[in-house]
């Protein structure tokens, strides 16, 4: 048998016929049309075999929650039942297979199931949510109630309601187990509280866990998604996982200088194989599940049905606040009864003495009776820079213990992923200005070079303004994040667009996207009144899966509302990715509007 994985990352996307009713006292009242799904799927096939069937077992998995869209017919109109009904839609899927939760299958007897289910992460995001401002009006006293929600996955933190505030501190810490930095990200939601109705939603956002663990980048203001206005300020830690004991007062000073107790200075990663010999409860097998217990932290493990010997092969990741004091304590628990059948307490303090602070099937007496199998890992968390693939394969490779660290994305991949993040970030705060008329042979060369290689992609852009469009010039960013399999358009403005008799158009832009699996999807920008210049700055995001996009077209066209237009439609962007190579990286660029040549 190697010791050996294989890491596949599937762009899954759904976009299905289904028609889901919903009915009152016998009359249908709406439905749910048009439910379209992307995520991207985690498949982790270990170990290598030498025989068939080659892998040893898989675990599958969602790293991040799945983008989910629908339509909402005849009972739209019902405030907040959209937002319910997306809510519910998403909590079942967390629950089952977004991480740490996730589906295992074992191939052969002989592989130990503990190989399988524990994944050791890449380390610890701990986030500081410190204030927000200028945010919406929602209550009838002009302010707002805001909170805080943010989850990388299946973990999610909630800060508490500052009242009557639009520019709230919170001060609220809260900690995040990564699996892969360059493939996760944070998400964040605020709303407005209310004691009597729904709570009102007042924007979002997004980051990608990599591009926020550098120096530069770990303490940001965002601009929230989706809202009128308002922001988000966030502050950021990388921590890092360490087998070495001398590290843990380093740790203990850091969280005793920050004087907050939400912060911890380890993780125990705990694989809960099974107990044997448990009590009968009233002459009757129980339906046993265990209580995972450190500090103020609980989790809960599957239950077993009808059995004295359960076997659970269920791994879990618990963060620690001082491994030195703290303590483990397992419970198991009959569901049915709620009698305890037997408990232990395991000091973490002995997994200093033990090589890499980890032990492995170790068998220990329960409380009553019977006995429970398990394995521990203690890391301490240390702060510091994420860790290149160079660094992750010198580790140890800790032996015969069912901990091992997974395979990271190859090199070329992360810089590749990082370059686009930096670019995509800065790109909003890029100058405005038009591209200046070049005097100079260097800079003529360039953009000659520049308009050359843009022909080559199949998209005109604008180079210089020697000569003034027919039908003006449209300034967009164009990228693609794989994670969300998103395509994100930034419709920033229009420029030199024409004028009928000296009465300038009543601009807008109407953006679709023709997809082989969605077929078209239409949205449109604001109008801007009597402009030849207008300035949207709005950004638009697609569901499209990264197979599908090469064989996708956007369509942008500028219209103008003016009704003496001999037609709505002034020029158009087309954009065929099939030709249209470099959406990895955010690209900001001036394209030069055409003639119609897709039907609007």
């Amino acid at each position: 048998m190697m010791e050996d994985m294989m890491i596949n990352l599937l762009s899954s996307s759904y976009d299905g016929d289904c028609d889901i009713e919903f009915s009152m006292s016998g009359a249908q009242i709406g439905r749910i049309r048009d439910f379209q799904f992307a995520a991207q799927l985690r498949l982790v096939l270990k170990p290598i075999m030498i025989k068939l069937p080659v892998v040893g077992g898989i675990q599958a998995f969602f790293l991040n929650t799945p983008d989910i869209t629908f339509d909402l017919e005849g009972i739209s109109g019902i405030p907040g039942f959209s937002y319910f009904i997306r809510q519910k839609i998403e909590e079942r899927l967390t629950k089952k297979f977004v991480f740490p939760n996730k589906i295992t299958k074992r191939f052969l007897k002989e592989v130990e199931a503990a190989e399988l289910k524990s994944l050791e992460p890449a380390g610890v995001l701990r986030v500081h949510v410190f204030e927000a401002k200028n945010l919406e009006e929602k209550d009838v006293t002009g302010k707002s109630d805001p909170y805080a929600i943010l989850n990388v996955g299946a973990q999610e933190y909630k800060t508490k309601a500052v009242k009557r505030e639009l520019n709230p501190k919170w001060d609220y810490w809260c900690e995040f187990i990564i699996l892969d930095p360059y493939e996760q990200y944070l998400q964040f939601k605020l709303f407005d509280k209310d004691a009597f109705n729904e709570d009102e939603f007042l924007g979002s956002g997004l980051v990608e866990v990599h591009s926020v663990i550098k120096e530069d980048e770990s303490d940001k203001w965002f601009q929230l998604d989706h809202a009128k206005h308002g922001e988000i300020h966030l502050r950021f830690t990388w921590l890092n996982l360490s087998a070495d004991s001398s590290d843990l007062d380093e740790a203990l000073n850091e969280a005793k200088a920050l004087k907050v107790n939400a912060v911890n200075t380890a993780l125990l990663t705990l694989y809960l194989d099974m107990a044997e010999d448990l009590e009968v409860v009233k002459s009757k097998k129980p339906h046993p599940y265990v209580l995972i217990a450190v500090g103020e932290q609980r989790q809960k493990s599957k239950v077993k049905k009808h059995t004295c010997d359960p076997i659970w092969e269920q791994g879990f990741s618990v963060l620690v606040p001082n491994p030195e004091e703290d303590a483990l304590t397992l419970t198991v628990v009959d569901k049915h009864s709620d009698v305890e059948l037997g408990s232990i307490q395991y000091n973490l303090r002995s997994l200093f003495d033990m090589p890499c602070m980890q032990t492995s099937k170790e068998v220990l007496p329960l409380s009553t009776s019977g006995r429970i199998v398990i394995s521990l890992q203690l890391r301490i968390l240390k702060s510091g820079t994420l860790e290149s693939d160079d660094e992750s394969e010198s580790s140890s490779d800790d032996d015969d213990v069912p901990f091992r660290r997974e395979v990271r994305l190859s090199k070329s991949k992360i810089v590749s992923r990082s370059q686009s993040a930096k670019s995509l970030k800065k790109s909003p705060k890029a100058d405005h200005k038009q591209p200046s008329i070049s005097s100079t042979d260097e800079k003529k060369s360039d953009t000659e070079e520049l308009f050359t290689k843009s022909k080559a992609q199949g998209v005109t852009r604008a180079p210089s303004m020697r000569t003034k469009p027919e039908l003006g010039q449209m300034e967009l960013t164009i990228s693609y994040s794989a994670p969300r399999q998103k395509l994100i358009v930034t419709v920033h403005r229009i420029t030199n667009l024409p004028s009928k008799e000296n009465d300038p158009p009543d601009a807008y832009v109407k953006i679709k996207l023709i997809s082989p699996v969605f077929q078209k999807l239409k949205s449109k920008t604001k109008v801007i009144v009597d402009s030849c210049d207008p300035v949207f700055e709005e950004t638009f995001e697609y569901l499209v899966s990264e197979s599908d996009l090469p064989n996708s077209k956007l369509v942008l066209t500028a219209k103008s509302k003016k009704v003496f237009f001999n037609s709505d439609i002034i020029g158009q962007v087309v954009i065929d990715f099939k030709k249209f190579h470099d959406v990895d990286e955010p690209v900001r660029e001036w394209f030069e509007l055409q003639h119609s040549e897709d039907s609007d």
